[in-house]
């Protein structure tokens, strides 16, 4: 490339891009511009430091060091880039100097919305969106006595409870009916508000302000849609947040709500790219950080691979962060649409409210408040669309978990869970990490990111720490799955074909001389048996201490093995007859035994890639399943024995 990639944005997914593309290659010269002048921060955890629970050094990137020590890489802080000359392929930054590039990457974010409000401007008047804003509300705290947060989502009751210092009396203004109406719905908010008054924050829901209210000294308060006045020296707007999309719209890109992009993360424009939440994509903008760095990935490795292969088709959007000090999930549908075959389902039993939504037996959607340490795996069976069972269903209404007690041991989850969301890593990453050394969280994060960003997954990854390391597959496996599957074969013949016609010439050799002539029927009869005896040496092996002939997992083959002989004989003694009575029993007893085998081989041969509970609970019903359905046989067989030679 003979001009260097252009990234403009030093939030996180800024960052993040030029994490991503210099994985992939460390070579490229890079230009980094940001419009301010602190070095690049983590923005989620913003509410933190204004409550003086974390200091500038626990929120700043853990990625800077890394980025200043890149020879290719150039920074320039509190420099914004003015205009876009796509065209000559140009930017312009606020000293009036002009950039070539080869590439440009739009992470510019997004700014809060503020309300069309008489005196909105005033002084008095704050958002809650960069440090700036924090340094001001910090100052205005002290000496405030009674502040007014516009708006009941996350930010706003984060901002309120941050703000719950020098006996200053905190009020959170929601135009909705209740708190955090885009995550949960009325039940859930009514249990968070709650918790939120019992922190010293009060609530009123269900009014829109019309106008900041002042005199000649200042703010005074504010008024309701109902004229009612309400009295406060401070106002904080945290009524939303709108991407920034006038640098794309001034150089002539296709906006929409935000800068428009396809698949790839391009605009209308294939040499720029958009990401994070300026970025509109399918007509979906995104105000969680998760997206953003999803985004990012994928267009490191667009730029970088130069094809399609790569591509973005939306995120689920999924919150699961503490508010307040009270853990919220949301993922996916809030109510249940009135369609068929929609369900809602719902446990709300001593403070802790759980709700699931599936469609066709498969989740839609899922909140909660309060601890549910089954949300990982509820948003990996929403994202695969995995069907649960009704079993399942009755459970989570009589406990409000899905799974068996000891199944939520992170141990015993799938490798493809997602443990941290805003990272986007899932248990299998993570596990490899602990494996090769990695014995603290501090050791995770540098490796993998995974609970550096708003830090609710730091307790799994504490779990993570001392689960055991991945079952070793059976070492001979791959052998074991064949066979089962050829005695699946097998099994199915007697079921599904007919049974093989009789000759009707005495000419030459005909087949059923096998299962007709009394000789050949004898000595397929008693190899059955031999057979039948021989193969219960697998028990032996298991039993019997001084019984060391070969390995069990070789016994095992060589058990499946006997069994597909076994089938082969009963095809040359029957000829696929079923026969009739206690015949056709001891028939049904063989087959039974066999199917019960294959999936008590395929349970062992696959243990490796089950949770330890599954593979348990697998190995323990074909177990019994295998002894229950061997029991009839030797009663049917001796009967069948002394019905030939009796009569």
């Amino acid at each position: 490339m003979s001009h260097p990639i252009i990234v403009v944005g030093t939030g996180p997914v800024g960052i993040r891009f030029i994490k991503e593309l210099r994985k992939l290659d460390a070579e490229t010269p890079i230009l980094l511009f940001g419009n301010e002048p602190w070095q690049p921060y983590n923005r989620v955890k913003l509410s933190s430091l204004l409550a003086n629970e974390m200091s500038w050094d626990d929120i700043t990137s853990k990625d800077w060091a890394a980025i200043q020590t890149d020879s290719n890489t150039t920074t320039h802080l509190n420099c914004p880039i003015n205009s876009i000359d796509k065209e000559k392929r140009i930017v312009v930054d606020a000293d009036g100097v002009e950039h070539h590039y080869s590439q440009l990457v739009m992470a510019i974010g997004s700014r809060p919305y503020i309300p069309n409000i008489p005196n909105v401007e005033m002084t008095g008047v704050y958002t809650f969106r960069d440090l700036n804003d924090v340094q001001a509300l910090i100052a205005r705290n002290v000496r405030s006595r009674h502040i007014c947060v516009l708006g009941g989502g996350l930010l706003g009751l984060e901002t309120a409870k941050a703000l719950c210092r020098h006996n200053t009396q905190v009020t959170v203004i929601q135009r909705s009916s209740h708190l955090m109406n885009n995550q949960l719905d009325e039940t859930a908010a009514a249990l968070l508000q709650k918790t939120v008054e019992a922190e010293g924050v009060n609530v009123i829901c269900g009014q829109g302000v019309t106008e900041v209210l002042r005199d000649d000294k200042g703010l005074t308060g504010i008024k309701f849609r109902n004229g009612e006045v309400f009295s406060c020296d401070t106002v904080v707007l945290a009524t939303g947040i709108i991407p920034n999309r006038g640098l794309a719209l001034e150089a002539g890109l296709a906006v929409g709500k935000g800068i428009k992009v396809n698949n790839s993360l391009q605009t209308s424009d294939d040499s720029i790219y958009a990401i994070g939440e300026c970025a509109e994509h399918a007509g979906m903008t995104y105000g969680l950080v998760a997206p953003g760095f999803e985004q990012a990935a994928i267009a490191a490795r667009h730029i970088y691979e130069n094809d399609d292969k790569s591509s973005y088709l939306g995120s689920t959007t999924a919150a699961e962060l503490k508010v307040v000090g009270e853990q919220v999930f949301s993922i996916g549908e809030l109510y249940g649409p009135r369609a068929p075959f929609v369900k809602e389902w719902v446990y709300n039993k001593d403070g802790v409210y759980r709700k699931i939504i599936t469609r066709r037996g498969k989740i839609i959607g899922a909140q909660a408040v309060g601890d549910w340490n089954e949300s990982k795996r509820i948003q990996e069976m929403l994202t695969t669309k995995k069907r649960l069972w009704f079993w399942q269903l009755l459970r989570f209404q009589f406990s409000g978990n899905l799974f068996p007690e000891n199944e939520n041991a992170i141990q015993n989850w799938p490798d493809d869970t997602f443990i941290c969301q805003c990272m986007a890593v899932q248990k299998g990453r993570l596990m490899s990490c602990v494996q090769s050394g990695c014995k603290t969280v501090k050791d995770l994060g540098a490796q993998t990111g995974a609970g550096t960003v708003c830090g609710s997954c730091q307790p799994l990854l504490v779990q993570l720490l001392g689960a055991k390391a991945k079952r070793e597959p059976d070492p001979k496996w791959k052998v074991l799955l064949q066979t089962c599957t050829a005695t699946l074969v097998l099994s199915l013949v007697f079921l599904l074909l007919p049974a093989i016609a009789y000759s009707t010439s005495v000419q030459g050799m005909n087949l059923d001389k096998l299962w007709v002539d009394g000789l050949y029927k004898q000595i397929s009869g008693f190899s059955l048996l031999a057979l039948s005896v021989f193969i219960t040496l697998l028990s032996f092996r298991k039993r019997i201490k001084k019984f060391k002939w070969l390995s069990y997992p070789i016994w095992r083959v060589i058990h499946t093995a006997l069994g597909i002989v076994l089938l082969m004989v009963l095809v040359t003694h029957t000829g696929l007859q079923m026969g009739s009575n206690l015949n056709f029993a001891l028939m049904i007893s063989y087959i039974a035994v066999s199917l019960v085998g294959v999936f008590a081989g395929v349970s062992v041969a696959l243990e490796h890639k089950l949770s330890d509970s599954s593979a348990k609970l697998f190995r323990k019903m074909s177990y019994w399943g295998h002894v229950l359905a061997s029991w009839p046989l030797p009663t049917l067989l001796t009967f069948h024995i002394v019905s030939v030679y009796y009569f």
